[in-house]
């Protein structure tokens, strides 16, 4: 078994998730409040800083408040600013995910609190068949859900459409990067924040720190899996239909039992950043035909 690893055999017997040492309720929260806020500032900065240099110091514009004597300068084109942010959450999770590894470290406070940042004890080969069982499950339910409902995933959009009238079943960020992939370099510098940054933030934020504080409370493992999943979801809600929010929030179920079962963010990290990865090649293909 040495080429699947220890824990791909502990865990065909047991759940190696522990709420040892792990976030209590109240905890948790707050230390999921102050990731989300800290990772949503550090987005719209780098956003910001990426955007005017980008676009240059005359793509703002300039509006007067009337009941005060300075102005507020916004991005004139909204669209070409979520494709700054998209591409300034590569630094903001790098952040991120050193404030968390400190409290993964040193616990909040004195060893308590801690995250489940463990590296798993995976060999190559469970490495491979976790990730891509993984995507073959999710593969399977997104096209089982839309077949059953008889529904074209590309052009299903109750609510009319979205970002560039891209009238897709996706959310703002998938649209967004469809219509990066027109332009390969820019598609390019977008594609660590979508593969790489935006796993890492979101799954040490909801089944990191939130989870850990939902599983040691009465709700337990159920209700953490449970919750995590549907704010996981409607996270992702921006833009996009209730019925991709809802596949989306089946998804977050899975990657919820594969912390249970393997005890480790790392585990649903990759699984999520080869989803990620998967769908980004799927829609730079479908921008550049």
């Amino acid at each position: 078994m040495t080429v699947f690893g220890a824990d791909f055999k502990r865990a065909r017997r047991e759940w190696l998730y522990t709420t040892e040492l792990m976030q209590r309720p109240w905890r948790a929260s707050l230390f999921f409040i102050l990731l989300f806020v800290v990772s949503a500032i550090l987005q719209t900065l780098a956003g910001f800083i990426i955007y005017y240099a980008w676009h240059g110091a005359f793509a703002a514009t300039a509006l007067n408040s009337e009941n005060s004597g300075f102005s507020l300068w916004v991005p004139s084109d909204q669209e070409l600013f979520v494709k700054a942010s998209i591409i300034g959450l590569f630094p903001s999770a790098i952040l991120i995910l050193l404030i968390s590894l400190f409290f993964a470290r040193f616990g909040l406070p004195r060893g308590m609190g801690r995250l489940p940042l463990r590296l798993p004890q995976l060999g190559w080969l469970g490495w491979i068949v976790v990730v891509l069982g993984f995507g073959a499950i999710m593969l399977g339910i997104f096209s089982g859900t839309f077949a059953a409902l008889g529904i074209d995933p590309e052009t299903y959009s109750p609510s009319g459409g979205g970002l560039g009238n891209d009238k897709s079943s996706a959310g703002i960020i998938e649209k967004t990067m469809a219509a990066l992939a027109k332009d390969p370099i820019l598609f390019a510098l977008a594609l660590p924040s979508v593969v790489l940054a935006a796993p890492l933030t979101e799954e040490i934020m909801f089944r990191g720190a939130l989870f850990s504080g939902i599983a040691s409370s009465r709700l337990g493992r159920t209700g953490a899996v449970i919750i995590t999943a549907a704010l996981w979801a409607l996270a992702h809600a921006t833009g996009a239909p209730w019925l991709f929010v809802g596949v989306l929030f089946m998804m977050g179920i899975a990657l919820g039992l594969l912390l249970l079962r393997f005890g480790s963010l790392w585990v649903t990290i990759a699984c999520h950043a080869s989803w990620n990865a998967l769908s980004s090649l799927g829609l730079f293909g479908a921008g550049t035909h």
